[in-house]
């Protein structure tokens, strides 16, 4: 039993320290969840024991009371005060019964939540459940004769809508499929594919975003996101072409578009001229102050440019294969993501 309440003072001791350090929760749980997973001495109590191990407990109830806003503090409202009394075991047990809850479900959706890094954002969080569930493929194929390319699906809940202008003729490309389209046929778009294969985007890059005179993509999606960076990457054409766009966020209280991010003229592939392949992954910073659901890469005009007509052979125009988008920032209550 003494063995029990070193366990006890330890595990106090582990959650006293939380409160300074600031750890995360997953990192608290895990050490927890180690701390319990030891093996205890299960004896006949005596009445010395029992005293320790319920002064111990006591410790640990005044540890937990302590965290003040730590996350560890919220998650234990949630618990009663007599599973928070019976030890770190049963504390334990509880959490892991809380956490897969739908209550607890419901409740963190409360709350805004940031996406960290430049590696998985928004489109990766819908499309695996919070990184819980492997991203569905999808077959995509693009003449009979060629062998069919499996790549990444569309993010449930996500749509998208490309606009093109090429040749002064005008075309909008969706899920839905038109006019002779077989309708087996999965739509040939690498929005969101971030595996840059030469040969994958054989299949993906084709003539219908090559030198096009103005064009967008429109990316909605079924919460609201105040952008804090993005990541784009190009398929395997002339990327250094890519150099009048913006980024924007469409703003519903205003009812208007606000550019986040301008490129300036440059593309972010300017060294690779006249260089045909894949254009690497690059993050952008976004400078979203307000929650959007609706978000859009567009191509702007270069009027005035000085000798583009003699020292680029394709003038004004521009190709526009992206790859790999992604967006990150803070998601904005309510949300849910299943």
């Amino acid at each position: 039993m003494l063995h029990d309440a070193s366990n006890s003072r330890a595990a106090g001791a582990d959650l006293g320290a939380l409160h300074t350090t600031h750890a995360s929760l997953d990192n608290w749980f895990l050490t927890l969840l180690q701390r319990c997973a030891e093996p205890c001495a299960h004896s006949n109590l005596t009445r010395t024991s029992l005293t320790m191990r319920t002064r111990a407990q006591h410790r640990v109830t005044r540890s937990l009371h302590r965290l003040g806003d730590d996350p560890l503090q919220k998650v234990l409202s949630y618990l009663s005060v007599g599973e928070c009394l019976c030890g770190p075991g049963s504390v334990s047990k509880s959490l892991l019964a809380m956490a897969a809850s739908t209550s607890l479900k419901r409740v963190r959706g409360l709350e805004s939540y940031t996406l960290r890094g430049d590696e998985h954002g928004i489109v990766h969080a819908l499309a695996t459940s919070c990184g819980t569930k492997l991203w569905p493929s999808r077959l995509v194929q693009r003449q009979e004769y060629r062998d069919p390319l499996r790549t990444v699906a569309l993010p449930p809940g996500v749509t998208y809508r490309i606009s093109r202008v090429k040749h002064g003729v005008a075309s909008i490309d969706d899920e839905t499929y038109g006019r002779g389209h077989p309708p087996l046929m999965q739509k040939l778009h690498g929005l969101f594919e971030a595996d840059l294969d030469p040969n994958k985007d054989d299949t993906l890059s084709t003539g219908s975003d090559c030198h096009l005179d103005s064009g967008g993509i429109l990316i909605k999606l079924p919460l609201q996101l105040r952008a804090s960076h993005f990541r784009i990457g190009f398929g395997n054409c002339g990327s250094w072409t890519f150099r009048n766009w913006v980024f924007e966020a469409y703003s519903e209280n205003e009812n208007m578009w606000h550019t986040l991010y301008n490129s300036g003229g440059v593309s972010p592939w300017a060294d690779e001229f006249e260089q045909y392949r894949m254009g690497e992954l690059r993050v952008f910073p976004a400078d979203g102050s307000f929650g959007a659901s609706q978000f859009r890469l567009r191509l702007t005009d270069d009027e005035g440019a000085p000798g583009d007509p003699d020292d680029d052979p394709y003038g004004q125009c521009q190709c526009m294969h992206i790859r790999g988008l992604e967006l990150f920032g803070t998601i904005l209550p309510p949300w849910r993501i299943d």
